[in-house]
């Protein structure tokens, strides 16, 4: 649903970072959206902030050991550009 560019991508993501906190799997598939290019460069209602984004946050909101190394991780590997573009060169910052 996700990679087609389905209308209701957005949800998809929420829905999995809704779930992140109580469920691994949902916090993984969560964590592994965020490196696709099609999340990278999908910008929600024309914002600034990408679905990939997004994804991130939802892994730091679930506040597990877990997702948050899954977010520190999947932040390590978004593009410098971007980086450059939201001004946070830590996750921290961000």
């Amino acid at each position: 649903m996700i990679e087609q560019r389905h209308v209701h991508r957005a949800k998809a993501v929420f829905e999995l970072a809704a779930r992140a906190a109580t469920d691994k799997a949902a916090a993984e598939a969560l964590s592994a959206t965020s490196r696709l290019p099609v999340l990278r460069d999908d910008r929600m209602h024309g914002f600034v902030v990408s679905l990939s984004w997004a994804a991130i946050v939802g892994l730091l909101a679930a506040e597990t050991p877990h997702s948050r190394q899954l977010a520190y991780d999947a932040f390590a590997e978004l593009p410098a550009a971007f980086l450059t573009y939201v001004k946070a060169d830590r996750i921290e910052d961000a």
